[in-house]
Parts: C-alpha cells; structure tokens; sequence
C-alpha cells in the first residue's frame, strides 16, 4: 500500500495539496489541487493540513452527487424509495 502525503514543502514553507481524482479532472480542469498553510513550523502544517484536505474532499463528492441522472439511475432511485 502506498503512503499517501498531502503535506509538501517549498523552501521554507508548507502548502497542502491533493491530486484530483481521474474522472474529476475534466471537470476541476487541474491534475493536482495546492493551498498554502501560512506555516513554516511542520506540527502546526500537519494540523492545519487535514482542515483543507476534508473540504477538498467533500468538493469532490459534491461533484460526484451533482452528476446527470441517468434513466437507469433514476430508475434505482425509484425501487429504493419503495
């Protein structure tokens, strides 16, 4: 299993950053998402790092759920309403 890291370092500085899941990357239209922490202290990036990547994350999803309905999914939808 990979080690995943949303923690880099540029000279002095911590920025968060993610890579944009594959089938969202048309849509976000970036491979890869960075936000500077405002930190240069690497505790304090690691606690503010995980704030950013949750939102990135729910964005993500927001994008998913937010998707064209297909007729078959409208179909599903309907059988689990009942």
């Amino acid at each position: 299993m990979a080690r995943l890291s949303y923690l880099m370092r540029r000279g002095a500085s911590y920025y968060a950053r993610i890579r944009v899941p594959l089938d969202l990357a048309d849509i976000v239209g970036k491979q890869e998402l960075v936000k500077a922490l405002g930190t240069k202290d690497q505790g304090e990036a690691k606690r503010l790092m995980w704030p950013v990547v949750e939102g990135w994350n729910r964005y993500f999803d927001d994008i998913r759920a937010r998707r064209d309905l297909t007729p078959d999914d409208k179909a599903h939808a309907t059988w689990q309403h009942y």
